[in-house]
This record gives C-alpha cells, structure tokens and sequence, in this order.
C-alpha cells in the first residue's frame, strides 16, 4: 500500500509517494469534496481541481441530481501541512477541516 502525502519543498507543495515526489509543485492545493458525508473526492492542482469540479457538477445536474451536485465542495489555499495530510489519510476529516476554516479555526501554511 503507498502513502500520499504533501511536503513542502521551497514554500511549495509536492505531492509525495512514499519518499517519492510525484506531479507538479504547487503554491496552493485545492481539495473537492462531497460537503454532506466528508468523503474526499479530488485534492492537487488548482486547475485540474476546479475542471474535475465543474464536469462532475454537470453530470450530476444532467442525470437530474442537483442536489449532489450542490454537495461539491472546492477548496483552494495553503493549507497546513497537518491539516491537508490528515484529509488524505483519514476518512471523513475533510468535512472536519472544512468546518474548521468556516470558523475561522485552521491556521494557513507560512510562506517559508
């Protein structure tokens, strides 16, 4: 089984495999997820993010569930190492997460 994380590499996100970095270097990750049951959906580059967004949201207003589509949540920013790691690994914490910086309670990810 491989583990994803994200480290930082120069104020940068990477997406890791094990000690291996994958995809591109990012100064901001973006999550999609269902707001209703936490379940994660999409995390990584912003574009890629928002564009799997807005197909799956078409889809499910074409197949006539508006509601599901409504549930599509994107967020974007620089998140807490902490915080985006643990929406990877745990089932359900994105919601968590999500709650939190509607709060006001989640801290972004410093520059350096």
């Amino acid at each position: 089984m491989s583990d994803y994380c994200y480290k930082l590499n120069c104020g940068q996100y990477v997406l890791h495999e094990g000690d291996d970095p994958i995809g591109a270097v990012m100064d901001e990750v973006s999550i999609c997820f269902d707001k209703e049951s936490g379940t994660l959906h999409k995390h990584g580059r912003p574009e890629l993010v928002q564009d799997w967004h807005a197909k799956a949201q078409a889809k499910y207003r074409e197949a006539g569930f508006d509601e599901m589509a409504d549930e599509l949540i994107v967020i974007t920013g620089r998140f807490a190492l902490e915080d985006l790691n643990r929406c990877l690994s745990t089932s359900g914490y994105v919601g968590v997460f999500y709650n939190r910086l509607l709060k006001g309670e989640a801290a972004p990810q410093p520059l350096s």
